[in-house]
């Protein structure tokens, strides 16, 4: 059996899209310089403007 990523989930018209203002309202993001180390950096405009993507090896000391 191969493992198959689900596909996004579709309405009438399209993709489906989440509202967001709801929640950014409860827990509203507070970029600072660990958002380099974040997993949903590329989903968040402020911690992109907050600070640049490194790759995941990058706080290991060089040998």
């Amino acid at each position: 059996m191969k493992n198959a990523v689900p596909r996004p989930r579709s309405g009438e018209g399209g993709p489906v899209t989440v509202r967001h203002d709801p929640y950014d309202e409860h827990f509203p993001p507070r970029p600072g310089s660990l958002c380099s180390w974040c997993d949903f950096l590329r989903h968040c405009p402020e911690g992109r403007q907050a600070a640049s993507p490194k790759e995941p090896w990058a706080a290991l000391p060089e040998a």
